[in-house]
């Protein structure tokens, strides 16, 4: 679609999995959910079977699993 999107961190492990990691300051919000999912998909449409997504709330050291 000509857009740009930059994931923090992609982590491509050695089995063939990609984990996809955004980085993130201040309160949860859906829309960064949705942001990581856009991400996974991108990684699925280039040919990547196994991939997972996580948002890490830095200011609290939270992660939490996307899909």
């Amino acid at each position: 679609d000509g857009e740009e999107y930059r994931p923090d961190r992609v982590v491509m492990h050695p089995d063939g999995r990609v984990t996809v990691v955004d980085y993130k300051f201040g309160e949860q919000k859906e829309g960064y959910r949705r942001q990581v999912l856009r991400y996974e998909n991108l990684y699925r449409k280039m040919g990547y079977e196994k991939v997972e997504g996580y948002l890490w709330y830095l200011d609290d050291n939270l992660r939490i699993f996307v899909s």
